[in-house]
């Protein structure tokens, strides 16, 4: 037994921990922007205007950060939370499902009056994404063999 497991009872490891992994998710996150990340879709796009100096201290804050993160674990004794890309997957499927039911049928009128066409364009391009959402985290959920990657 660690002399720090005397200072540190089990709900406030609870507790450091929770905040400490969302500290460390967000940096994970701000990691990415530092290395140039911006995605390019439909009606999502990222703009990644970060000078090479404001990347390369972000990066470095990161790093540093991080440092005292680790230090922390050790000496705490602060177990890891391990987000799986199943979990991920689902969880984000199931969330936004809820949402996109809102937009079918007359449940859009508490935004004003619903047009005829924007009902029909609205039934018709709705289920397919529901459907697809549903495809999206059964195709995660799915136990597959552990070999080889594909490419």
């Amino acid at each position: 037994m660690n002399a720090e497991d005397h200072i540190i009872n089990e709900n406030q490891r609870r507790a450091i921990t929770t905040t400490l992994a969302l500290l460390d998710e967000m940096l994970c996150v701000l990691e990415q922007w530092g290395k140039g990340r911006e995605a390019h879709s439909v009606l999502y796009e990222e703009q990644n205007l970060l000078s090479q100096n404001q990347r390369r201290n972000l990066l470095h804050e990161i790093s540093r950060m991080r440092k005292i993160l680790a230090g922390l674990q050790e000496c705490l004794c602060l177990p890891r939370q391990v987000r799986s890309a199943t979990g991920d997957i689902w969880s984000r499927c199931a969330a936004l499902r809820e949402s996109l039911m809102e937009l079918e049928g007359d449940r859009l009128k508490g935004y004003g009056a619903l047009h005829p066409n924007l009902k029909r364009v609205l039934e018709e391009a709705i289920p397919p994404l529901l459907q697809g959402l549903d495809r999206l985290g059964s195709v995660a959920s799915r136990r597959e063999p552990h070999g080889p990657r594909s490419k």
